[in-house]
């Protein structure tokens, strides 16, 4: 089995840039001790919809240690690529994926797995030696024996931080008032993972927009705001509301979330209207990806919007028999931010085109201008979106899914479904641990939202979730 060096695949993903300097903050504990060998996953039964208990096994295996996970780090790699029988594992890892792999260990510890709680450990033991920047997570670490190290450009996404402190706050959620010592010091250790990053999302915050910034790369700001609500990236300025709040002056204010723009579109076909939000690429997971995390059919006002959207998604999945569209692979194993055209912000408001597959030529996808240089795509799809989708519809998403397996068997590896899947039956070779994990994570989503609701009642602020939810309304 073959492992793809961290700096290569960075050159790759124009990662690399020269004279990078470091602002990290040098690890202060010893890499992780767990000598464990995982080597079968599984969860409580009622996470198994009925019908699709092999379905949703098969992607949980990914997460088997020499699979998708590195055996001497413990944690996730952050794609693999099955080709030939073999396997080419990226030699880094991504936040997030991390994130999603904490909120299956726990499941698999409630579950009675004895290896969970001390893989916990040790994730957490690596998230707190990694570097950081002002308590921060780097958006990608290189893989180094035991250790995960900062190489080439250093980026700190405030999109991914937001991601991974819910699945912290999940750990925390679900131990911190455990009777058990062993669990309730993996929740505190996580709550305290979660407290060190509330000068880094102060420091974000841009006063003279009211916005919050992107991140950082390179010790310097991003060059772009966090302004739409309908985006995943709605996450950020929530979480930096909610760590900031005893700040004082230094706090985020509500309106870094409040003042993101939202906008609807009506859509008709068929007999049918529908009025769905926009996301920016028209991807599902955009807007559906905060609610595996957070009880969003009840904290937004009129949920019509994303169930609207979700009706729409369908239609085009349905017209090309694939499943539902997100940022993915493509079929040729690049990577490219899918979405449905009419759902697109960037696409309707701004004439950007839409990717909605590879590099086969199909005529309806250009931009309103149809611009000389368009270049169209044939549809393409991803597993990840139809699971997210049984947050919307847990029966007809069961349904698809199963209909999925049928129609197309070469979807399946042993070590979860392939990331891509276009209108003329192609299958990417890729597997991705961030798509992986909204997959698995869409069915346990309901025992991670009371967590990560019950972190939060303990710090007092859930209130503001509520009421910064309230603004969720259109332009």
């Amino acid at each position: 089995m073959n492992v793809i060096p961290f700096y290569t695949l960075l050159a790759c993903m124009t990662l690399l840039i020269a004279g990078c300097g470091s602002n990290s903050e040098e690890p202060s504990t010893p890499p992780p001790t767990d000598s464990s060998t995982i080597e079968t996953i599984y969860i409580a039964d009622p996470f198994y919809p009925a019908g699709f208990e092999e379905g949703l096994q098969t992607n949980l295996d990914f997460f088997i240690d020499g699979v998708g996970i590195d055996p001497e780090a413990k944690v996730p790699y952050d794609n693999i690529l099955i080709s030939n029988g073999d396997i080419q594992k990226a030699g880094y890892t991504n936040i997030t994926g991390i994130g999603f792999y904490l909120n299956l260990l726990v499941e698999m510890q409630r579950a009675g797995h004895p290896a969970a709680a001390g893989r916990i450990d040790a994730v957490l033991a690596q998230l707190e030696q990694a570097p950081k920047y002002i308590g921060m997570f780097y958006w990608l670490y290189a893989i180094e024996g035991d250790r995960l190290q900062v190489t080439g450009e250093q980026i700190v996404s405030a999109v991914d931080n937001a991601n991974l402190v819910l699945s912290l706050a999940s750990v925390a959620g679900a131990y911190m008032a455990s009777d058990n010592a062993v669990l309730s010091r993996l929740g505190e250790r996580a709550d305290q993972l979660i407290r060190q990053q509330a000068d880094g999302w102060s420091a974000l915050y841009d006063h003279d927009r009211g916005l919050l910034r992107a991140g950082w790369r390179n010790g310097s700001f991003e060059r772009y705001w966090i302004d739409r609500k309908s985006n995943e990236s709605r996450l950020a300025p929530l979480m930096a509301v909610l760590l900031t709040d005893s700040m004082g002056a230094e706090a985020v204010p509500r309106e870094a979330f409040e003042n993101m723009e939202l906008h609807l579109e009506p859509y008709n076909r068929n007999g049918y209207s529908y009025t769905p939000l926009l996301s920016w690429d028209g991807s599902f997971f955009q807007a559906m990806l905060p609610a595996i995390w957070l009880e969003e059919t009840a904290l937004v006002p009129d949920y019509t919007m994303f169930r609207d959207f979700a009706a729409v998604q369908l239609t085009y999945a349905d017209e090309h028999n694939i499943p539902l569209t997100s940022a993915s692979s493509t079929t040729s194993d690049l990577y490219a931010a899918f979405g449905v055209p009419e759902l697109s912000e960037s696409y309707l408001r701004f004439g950007n085109p839409v990717p909605a597959g590879n590099d086969l030529p199909r005529e309806s996808n250009c931009t309103p201008t149809e611009k000389d240089d368009c270049q169209p795509f044939a549809a393409t799809g991803t597993p990840h979106a139809s699971a997210l989708y049984y947050l919307v519809n847990p029966e007809d998403a069961v349904q698809r899914l199963k209909r999925l397996a049928m129609d197309y068997p070469s979807i399946e590896s042993p070590a979860g479904w392939f990331d891509a899947l276009d209108e003329n039956g192609r299958v990417s070779e890729k597997i991705i641990a961030i798509n992986q994990g909204m997959f698995i994570g869409s069915f346990m989503s309901d025992s991670i939202r009371k967590d990560v609701r019950a972190y939060f009642e303990y710090m007092g602020n859930y209130h503001l979730i509520d009421h910064m939810y309230q603004s969720f309304i259109s332009q």
